[in-house]
């Protein structure tokens, strides 16, 4: 009886006994699929003289059937119901990234932004200041946003100007919009507020691109205003409450009693910080608590500092921009005036959280807070 011997083209052979043509099998040295070929098998084929592997088998037939397998690896053909192989997903896949966009929003969706993104291994804290310029929703968050909330909060900003001004004996008119007006601010606080939390959650991950933009759910987005209510609260009463308590005691205060003054804010808005990252990574309310920012601190030492500047100067510069807004009395300058104000605000902030989210990202080996649970921060 005639012995199949099937000779791969990294020179092993494989002796098959019994194989029918048609049967697949893989070489047991380099993993190539083998398969037996087609046609009449009573004939043999004469062996080639061949490099013979130590630990080949021997034939049991004077007369063997060898075959040379020189073709690329054979797969398969899939049976019916079974999915598509990897190989066709993949140039499906190709053939996907090749289709050029043709729609406005398909080329938006492709387009890259003013700045080149860099890679995850390349953010850091320069990078991240041209965060908001990578891609098309960080340009439409910059464009969006503060055309909506100037449009939006233009009625209570100009009566506080000119509240501010001492002007509230002309501004009977305007009165008449500040209801809907403040309705507005409070729908569209809720969602920007949500972008941001998405855009931090999504930096935490070590993710460098934007993420989309969350669903219009009115539930999410009054508990998006709730959380962000707790951590001012909660860095007002670690700090602002001492602070004011300090000032309260002093009839004539000093210059040490305005430097702890300072530091005492300082200290309530660095709490804020890092409570408002906990809460959100923990989506837990609770989680905002002195002994895990505590422990936060303690494990990372001043790293949270690095964001914490910036948010400081970002918010110290758009404050100082704010009131000098409100003492404009020239109406055209302010209008101008408040759209450039919004489109810093949204600048600073976007990059603020970004920034918040890489540091949590570098240090999240370090908090050890989710090792072992399953969790992560997306």
């Amino acid at each position: 009886m005639a012995v199949t011997v099937l000779v791969c083209r990294c020179g092993k052979r494989i002796s098959a006994h019994g194989a029918t043509p048609g049967r697949v099998g893989k070489c047991p040295a380099c993993g190539a699929v083998l398969q037996i070929p087609h046609g009449s098998a009573s004939t043999p084929e004469p062996e080639p003289t061949v490099p013979r592997s130590a630990d080949a088998p021997t034939p049991s037939s004077a007369s063997p059937l060898v075959y040379h397998v020189m073709d690329a690896p054979v797969t398969r053909t899939p049976d019916r119901g079974v999915p598509p192989d990897n190989q066709s997903r993949s140039a499906d896949v190709k053939r996907r990234k090749n289709k050029k966009p043709v729609g406005l929003i398909e080329r938006l969706e492709e387009w890259e932004g003013l700045v080149r993104r860099p890679e995850p291994s390349e953010s850091g804290f320069w990078n991240g200041l041209l965060y908001p310029f990578w891609d098309a929703n960080g340009l439409a968050f910059l464009v969006i946003f503060p055309i909506m909330w100037w449009l939006i909060a233009l009625p209570t900003f100009e009566y506080l100007s000119a509240v501010v001004g001492g002007e509230t004996g002309a501004i009977g008119p305007p009165v008449k919009f500040l209801i809907p007006s403040l309705m507005g601010l409070i729908i569209v606080s809720g969602y920007t507020l949500a972008y941001l939390n998405q855009v931090f959650l999504s930096s935490a991950t070590g993710d460098v691109r934007h993420p989309r933009w969350p669903d219009l759910d009115l539930w999410e987005l009054v508990r998006t205003v709730i959380r962000w209510a707790w951590v001012l609260l909660a860095g007002f009463l670690v700090g602002g409450v001492p602070a004011w308590m300090l000032l309260s005691s002093c009839e004539e205060p000093q210059t040490l009693d305005w430097i702890a003054f300072g530091a005492m804010l300082a200290a309530g808005a660095f709490y804020a910080q890092v409570s408002f990252v906990a809460l959100l990574l923990f989506d837990d309310l609770l989680a905002a608590n002195p002994v895990t920012v505590g422990l936060a601190v303690w494990r990372t030492g001043l790293s949270f500092l690095r964001p914490f500047a910036f948010t400081v100067v970002a918010a110290t510069l758009v404050g100082g921009f704010l009131v000098m807004i409100l003492h404009i009395s020239n109406p055209f300058l302010a209008i101008g005036s408040w759209l450039i104000f919004w489109g810093v605000a949204f600048y600073a902030a976007l990059t603020a959280m970004h920034l918040l989210g890489l540091e949590y990202h570098r240090n999240a080996r370090a908090l050890d807070w989710f090792r072992g649970s399953g969790r992560s921060p997306s």
